[in-house]
């Protein structure tokens, strides 16, 4: 049976093209958090096609990019040829790490496919001892044209009747999404930094992006194409032909060891 996390191997191209950017403001505030010397070490888990690699690698740390999908970390290795990273097509539970540890431990919008009851343990036993982990994840939240976000759930109910209905949360509401980050005795002094954006899509680019949805390329291809052509009718009869999405992208920061560093807002 195909793996959920593996899907997005299947449209690498199409992911990278259509998946919305983290705001630069993220990685000024991840580095002036962590304050990373100039050569840090970073392991980046769930590297995908090398979006958030990028904005790492640049900056001259050298980057471990983990990617368990072999065509994800082809487009990753060829988009950012120039800079020659360094990828492990494996999963990190799969993984061997090297002796020397790393600075800076981060996961975009991957972190949810780690082993729950190993994920903790395993990053702390490979970070320096002033070393840091670091949680990105965006979330869809009311906002944008959301009456269409509504509308659209009779389609769900009828293609994916066992799918929660959808219900969108005012971003002051949003509560951090990895409540066992906080909870947990390993890591300490955690922050949380929020940001909004909104992202336009005609037609086809939505169609687009619910193509690199897990649950989607999960679903039966008959159903599948069903549900795109009803939600393409709604967006081009009701909207115009284009649709605001509202994203709350959230970075949690927090230190391996107490005193780590300076985790301050300011």
């Amino acid at each position: 049976m195909k793996k959920p996390a593996l899907t997005f191997n299947e449209v690498a191209s199409l992911y990278h093209a259509i998946r919305p950017r983290y705001p630069q403001e993220l990685f000024n505030d991840l580095f002036r958090l962590t304050s990373l010397p100039q050569h840090a070490r970073i392991l980046e888990i769930g590297a995908g096609t090398g979006i958030a690699t990028l904005e790492l690698i640049k900056r001259g740390f050298h980057v471990v990019a983990l990617e368990p999908g072999a065509q994800m970390a082809s487009f990753l290795k060829e988009n950012l040829k120039e800079y020659k990273p360094e990828v492990v097509v494996s999963t990190f539970e799969a993984w061997t790490p090297p002796k020397e540890p790393f600075d800076l431990v981060v996961s975009f919008t991957a972190f949810h496919w780690l082993d729950p009851q190993t994920r903790y343990q395993r990053i702390y036993n490979i970070l320096a001892h002033k070393g840091y982990l670091a949680i990105v994840k965006y979330h869809h939240v009311a906002g944008g044209d959301q009456e269409f976000f509504y509308e659209v759930q009779k389609y769900y109910q009828k293609y994916k009747p066992n799918d929660l209905e959808l219900k969108l949360i005012e971003p002051s509401k949003f509560k951090p999404h990895y409540q066992d980050f906080y909870n947990n005795a390993l890591f300490k002094e955690s922050i949380t930094c929020n940001y909004l954006t909104e992202e336009t899509y005609s037609c086809a680019e939505y169609e687009q992006l619910l193509l690199t949805y897990s649950d989607h390329r999960m679903l039966e291809e008959k159903k599948r194409l069903m549900l795109l052509n009803d939600i393409g009718k709604l967006i081009d009869q009701n909207y115009g032909g284009q649709i605001r999405k509202c994203y709350l992208h959230q970075l949690i920061v927090a230190g391996r060891d107490k005193g780590t560093g300076t985790l301050s807002r300011e």
